[in-house]
């Protein structure tokens, strides 16, 4: 009996829970019971509520009474005079009072409650249709709102945000940015992205696009947006399918996807992988999107051509996750014909107090690329005295064992520094670099970006006045507001300094151009004769098709046009006029440079000279047996992340060349 009875009570109390409709639900219900016990009473009774009962049932008296209290004042007409009649129905009409009206005004009050706080605290969903959804609301989430909102292709389209954060505040911070007209098409939900149900209360499967942002500062970041991703993988989408963006936070999570020897895409959802951190260098060195009257300056200034004795230089003090990410972007794109004709490479420098163990993390986690790489490590003792530690390319690799340029085929070269920015010796050696600039034999660049967003301003504006008066760019990062540089640069003295990084700013509206360049280098490297470009959604198929490396790849290539057409023609070149021979033979040879870089970068590494040499040599049999061998050694030699054509532009076969010069004769067109 007493586990009925908790039974029972326990039901009871969970109905009353679960929600407004259970307890509207449950009143229907015990109207019925007690309707049905009070016509049972009074049949058995043979209490006659009403005097005729053909004229006015007595079972519709009942009803009256249990649904309008109101009606006893007339009791008396129905009763006759007979007092048991009044009686019962004062009992009937009090049950009613207590049972219907105060259940019912509580139960629609609950109600509405109950769902003011459901909207509030994200719980409520809708059937959307056609929408954009967003995974997470860090600091990404309000730019990328405006810009998508901004675009009228997005007209009257719903925007849905799920968060596992504060609802509320996440909907405060959109507000702020967002045109009030706006505030009627966004959703912000609660709930955990890792869960297939939350996918399903977002209706996923009919979304537009997926934004997988993930939390500020959560643990796992990462982790979880790629757990997010297997279930957004496992759905099939309606329609023409849906576009997913997935942001990354760390290197090594990207790496992953270089491995796989197959499309991250399916046939309903059309993956785009983006490395935040990666992000935020390209939005400076390639886009160079500083706000839309001021352009971040390009590193090689106004070109470097072949006559050119300016060495790019970029000086980063601090090593962090940014640091890398600002060193190894520009390492991509900073490729110049002078290397060729006057052997002047590239420099980047990273300065840094205790340098040693972050500079050997640095080689380990980009070994492949520091084997083949001059660099070298700076220190100085307590007086000053400078001691240059130089590590060269190993011999196993180079042509003559490194004879005609021990620095190795590289036009890149690596300086770690032990000593603060702050310190005399690291002055003195930015003095002499601004020197160099002032005098035309440098292209200075400095980076401040250590852990502290408030030692990033502070070393940002003490640094030597020839730094300032020369006019050299000073990239400072400010991962929170860029106002404290902003104010700074309203000065004479600090207009070449410029913040970049900001969170609320970190989204590069410049990168759906350079995806759709980048879908353009895979078309001309399977159309080498093309005159025009499809439309930008017919290469949309091929493109999602390729595996993660080669979209990458492509995307590196398209990233440094601008660079690659200042080197020819200078600042502003004229896209209409087709390059010259000279210009195309020019490219190509950056081109190689380039791509050397690049897969280093990715991982590949370099295969030993003589092996390298006899590859090449065989490949050129015009036996076809030795050729068609040699292909499958060096198909092999790829499987392991090793590739024949990193090598010198002097050894690589025409038929790769002739790949190079194609691709770089049509930059024109594809930058149109």
């Amino acid at each position: 009996m007493r586990r009925l009875m908790k039974n029972i009570k326990q039901g009871f109390d969970r109905i009353l829970y679960k929600g407004s409709y259970w307890q509207i639900l449950l009143l229907v219900v015990l109207i019925l019971i007690v309707y049905v016990a009070l016509c049972s009473i009074s049949r058995c009774c043979r209490i006659a509520l009403t005097p005729g009962a053909d004229d006015y049932p007595w079972n519709i008296r009942i009803l009256e009474l249990i649904l309008d209290p109101g009606a006893f004042v007339s009791s008396h007409e129905y009763a006759g005079g007979d007092i048991l009649v009044i009686c019962f129905q004062l009992f009937i009409t009090i049950v009613g009072a207590v049972l219907f009206t105060s259940f019912l005004i509580n139960s629609i009050g609950n109600w509405l409650d109950r769902r003011i706080e459901k909207v509030n605290k994200g719980r409520m969903t809708y059937p959307f249709d056609g929408h954009i959804v967003f995974f997470g609301a860090n600091s990404m989430l309000e730019t990328v709102l405006v810009a998508l909102t901004s675009d009228k292709r997005n007209e009257g389209r719903d925007y849905v945000i799920l968060t596992d954060g504060d609802v509320e505040s996440v909907r405060d911070r959109i507000y702020a940015v967002l045109s009030e007209k706006f505030f009627r098409n966004v959703y912000v939900l609660y709930g955990d992205r890792t869960q297939m149900q939350s996918c399903e209360n977002l209706c996923v499967s009919r979304a537009k696009s997926i934004y997988v942002l993930g939390e500020d500062g959560e643990a796992y970041h990462d982790a979880r947006n790629l757990e997010n991703l297997n279930l957004l993988t496992s759905l099939t989408f309606a329609g023409s399918g849906a576009d997913c963006y997935l942001v990354l936070d760390r290197m090594s999570s990207v790496r992953s996807f270089l491995g796989k020897n197959k499309t991250a895409s399916t046939e309903t959802l059309r993956i785009t992988v983006i490395n935040a951190v990666e992000n935020i260098a390209q939005r400076v060195i390639v886009s160079r999107a500083y706000n839309s009257n001021t352009r971040y300056p390009a590193l090689d200034g106004t070109g470097i051509d072949a006559e050119s004795d300016k060495q790019v230089h970029m000086v980063i003090c601090g090593m962090t996750q940014v640091a890398s990410a600002m060193a190894t972007t520009a390492a991509q794109v900073c490729h110049f014909p002078n290397f060729r004709t006057k052997g002047i490479r590239t420099k980047i420098t990273f300065v840094m107090e205790n340098i040693r163990q972050e500079m050997d993390y640095f080689k380990g986690r980009y070994s492949t690329l520091m084997d083949l790489s001059y660099h070298s490590l700076i220190s100085f003792d307590k007086d000053g005295g400078k001691t240059v530690t130089a590590f060269y390319p190993k011999t196993e690799y180079l042509s003559d064992g490194g004879a005609d340029d021990p620095k190795g085929f590289l036009d890149i070269e690596w300086e770690f520094v032990d000593a603060g920015v702050e310190s005399e010796p690291v002055r003195a050696m930015l003095r002499e670099s601004a020197s160099r600039h002032v005098h035309g034999k440098e292209q200075l660049t400095l980076v401040v970006c250590g852990h502290s967003s408030e030692s990033n301003v502070a070393a940002s504006m003490c640094l030597p006045d020839e730094i300032y008066e020369s006019r050299i760019p000073v990239f400072v990062y400010q991962p929170f507001s860029g106002e404290v540089m902003e104010y700074a640069r309203m000065t004479d003295r600090y207009q070449s300094v410029f913040p970049f990084g900001f969170k609320e700013d970190c989204f590069d509206a410049w990168l759906q151009t350079r995806l759709a360049r980048a879908r353009r280098v895979d078309y001309i490297y399977s159309h080498k004769d093309a005159v025009e470009m499809p439309a930008d959604e017919a290469l949309m198929p091929a493109w999602f098709g390729l595996k993660y490396a080669f979209q990458l790849s492509n995307l590196y290539a398209a990233n440094s046009f601008e660079t690659k057409l200042r080197s020819v023609r200078g600042e502003n070149p004229d896209l209409a006029l087709p390059l010259t021979d000279e210009e195309i033979q020019i490219l190509a040879y950056i081109e190689h440079n380039r791509w050397n870089v690049e897969r280093l970068l990715s991982g590949y590494s370099a295969i030993p000279a003589e092996v390298r040499k006899r590859m090449f040599a065989e490949a050129a049999s015009s036996d076809p047996a030795v050729a068609a061998a040699a292909k499958t050694e060096h198909d092999a030699f790829k499987e392991r992340f090793r590739h024949r054509d990193i090598a010198p532009y002097s050894e690589i076969g025409d038929s790769i060349k002739d790949i190079d010069m194609s691709m770089v004769s049509k930059i024109p067109l594809m930058m149109k």
